[in-house]
Formats: structure tokens, C-alpha cells, sequence
């Protein structure tokens, strides 16, 4: 994939320019922009919030008072998630070329050494089957992995997204504070936790 030449762009046809490899930068600074116009309509971002709006679509009111509140006012949430959804699908079917994907020579070394990989094994995407797949023993994982991942962020009060993006764009101490315990927690989880699981 080309990079995209700013003297280029006007003579490209859409197709082309969502084709081409964008700079890491552009996307920080779309990122930028939502998080203005949120802030400026009083709302917070946060992928994880969206468990709280469907658990008290579907009663969980009836459990707990922490379902209880206006689901009118995260159905904004709701419609984002779908609009992700969508998105990855269409960039994935028809955006997206696997040849084009490079996969860091040191990180398929640290994945071997770790034992999450097979030394004969070769990873040709970014979803290698030694990693994910669904058997029994994958699908437990998977299932197990996302409920902790879910409760934790709720319980934290938000995910990555929710501190990262939205906390420290208003200048959150508490976004802050979880990020480093987000950092620790993935360190441990990566160099200690997962290998013993994948053994």
C-alpha cells in the first residue's frame, strides 16, 4: 500500500483515496473533532458504557438499581456501536487487503518464546488460528476473557476508550490514574496470565 500524496488526492477517484494507506495522525485528529463536538453537547464517550444501556434494555433494572436511568438518553451510544459494527464489516470486505499486512518479525519471536505459538507456526494475519479460534477450550477463553473485560470496565467506570479518549480530554485525574492500572494490568496479563493459559 502507497501512502496517501497530499498533491495526489484531488486527481484520485473516493474508491482510491479509501484504498490507500492513511498516516496514524489523520485518525488522531478525527479523534480529536468527536471528542469536540461531544464535549461540547455535554455527552462522554465510551464503548463499554453500552453493556449498562443493553443490560436495562433487557431488565436488568429488575436486578439492580444501576440499570435504573433514561435509556433515551444512550441510544446516541447504541447507534454508535452499530455504526462500528458496520463500518469494520465494510472495511474488512471490501477495504481491506490481508497481503498488505506486515506482522512485526519481533513480535511473532516474543509470541513463540512466550509459548503462544508453535515454533513451526507462521502468522499470516492478524487473527492466527493458534490464537483464535472456536473450540471448547478457545471459546471458554473468549467467553471468560470478555466477561472480566466487561464487569472491569464497568466497574472502573469506563473502558480505554471512556479514560483514555474521553476522561483525559477533560482533563480527568481518575482517567488518568486507571490508564496506568489499564497498563499494569495488560503487562501482567500479557507476560505472566497468558502463557500459563495457553499451555
Amino acid at each position: 500500500m502507497k501512502g496517501i500524496n497530499i498533491n495526489e488526492i484531488n486527481e484520485m477517484k473516493v474508491e482510491e483515496i479509501l484504498m490507500v494507506k492513511w498516516h496514524w495522525a489523520f485518525s488522531g485528529f478525527m479523534v480529536s473533532l468527536v471528542m469536540i463536538g461531544l464535549i461540547l453537547l455535554g455527552k462522554n464517550f465510551g464503548l463499554s458504557s453500552t453493556y449498562r444501556t443493553f443490560c436495562a434494555i433487557m431488565g436488568g433494572g429488575k436486578l439492580s438499581n444501576f440499570f435504573l436511568f433514561d435509556i433515551r438518553s444512550q441510544l446516541w451510544n447504541i447507534l454508535f456501536i452499530v455504526g462500528v459494527i458496520i463500518g469494520g464489516f465494510i472495511a474488512s470486505e471490501f477495504f481491506f487487503d490481508m497481503k498488505s499486512i506486515v506482522i512485526d518479525k519481533q513480535a511473532i519471536q516474543f509470541l513463540k518464546s512466550a509459548g503462544f505459538l508453535d515454533h513451526t507456526s507462521k502468522i499470516e494475519s492478524l487473527l492466527p488460528p493458534e490464537l483464535f479460534n472456536l473450540n471448547s477450550r478457545g471459546l471458554i477463553i473468549i467467553c471468560i476473557g470478555g466477561i472480566l473485560s466487561g464487569f472491569g470496565a464497568r466497574y472502573a467506570g469506563g473502558c480505554t476508550s471512556g479514560h483514555f479518549v474521553s476522561g483525559l480530554s477533560n482533563l480527568q485525574l481518575p482517567s488518568l490514574i486507571t490508564l496506568v492500572f489499564f497498563m499494569i494490568g495488560g503487562m501482567i496479563t500479557t507476560y505472566f496470565i497468558v502463557p500459563i493459559i495457553l499451555k
